[in-house]
């Protein structure tokens, strides 16, 4: 689907990803939904895109040399790494139709399945070495690798058995687990990770943040962790290689200990 972007999905990628921005700087997290339903609607169902899966990171190698005749498409994935790169990763949290998928699944269950820490962490590296295989395929071999992305089942009802087995996967888990396929297995999400974590506007706590907690319970990306220093103080953490800007831990803090601020270091 990268030959089909045009300008009119730039302008709407660029106005989703500002949205996010400006709304949790306003404290306004809720407005999220919105933009997920509203790019679910229109790059999911409508144009059958599941922007920046599997297929837009190999394409972002192979059609360089016809970069002119794919405008568009290499427009959208400037904005998002240099979005990226500033503000974090708000197209995961706010943009992203594959991550609405499972966002809306995963609200109709109100238990979680609690995965543990050292299980996570393995199961996150997956999507690194997914990524790194696709674009030494891309770099090596010139060619694609088709029809590994779960949620082309989804937006176009079709694909091949296998692809459909991990699409049924995918979405049952996402009905117990936050966004399984964003945190364990999408490669786009690996290189906006690394991004995230040195981008110039990071998510972090201020003076006025007590080490309660809230903000490591109520985060479901597990992204928030309140650990002991040296003196055996606790502290919080905010891991940005991992947050996606959901701005759940900004607006449930009653002491707005949390906030999105200019990286001092």
């Amino acid at each position: 689907m990268t030959g089909s972007a045009t300008l009119l999905w730039v302008i709407t990628v660029v106005l989703l990803l500002s949205s996010g921005v400006i709304s949790l700087a306003y404290g306004k997290n809720r407005l999220r939904y919105v933009t997920l339903l509203l790019s679910l609607a229109f790059f999911g169902f409508y144009n059958t895109a599941g922007l920046a899966g599997p297929g837009w990171l190999q394409d972002t190698i192979l059609k360089l040399k016809e970069f002119g005749d794919f405008l568009p498409f290499y427009l959208i994935i400037i904005a998002i790494l240099l979005f990226t790169l500033v503000f974090g990763q708000f197209f995961c949290g706010w943009v992203c139709p594959m991550g609405a998928v499972q966002e809306f699944l995963h609200d109709f269950h109100k238990k979680e399945v609690k995965i543990p820490d050292r299980v996570d962490k393995w199961l996150g590296l997956a999507k690194y070495i997914f990524a790194f295989y696709l674009i030494l395929h891309a770099i090596v071999k010139h060619t694609k690798l088709h029809y590994l992305n779960p949620f082309f089942v989804v937006f176009n009802l079709d694909g091949s058995t296998p692809l459909v087995i991990v699409a049924a996967i995918i979405l049952l888990l996402s009905v117990f687990i936050y966004r399984p396929w964003c945190r364990w297995f999408c490669p786009f999400s690996a290189i906006l990770n690394l991004l995230g974590k040195i981008s110039l506007f990071q998510l972090s706590t201020n003076e006025k943040c007590t080490n309660c907690s809230l903000g490591e319970r109520v985060c479901r990306i597990g992204a928030i962790k309140v650990e002991k220093d040296e003196s055996g103080k606790r502290q919080t953490r905010v891991i940005n290689s991992r947050c996606i800007r959901c701005g759940d831990c900004v607006t449930s803090c009653p002491w707005k200990g949390i906030e999105l601020k200019f990286r001092a270091k």
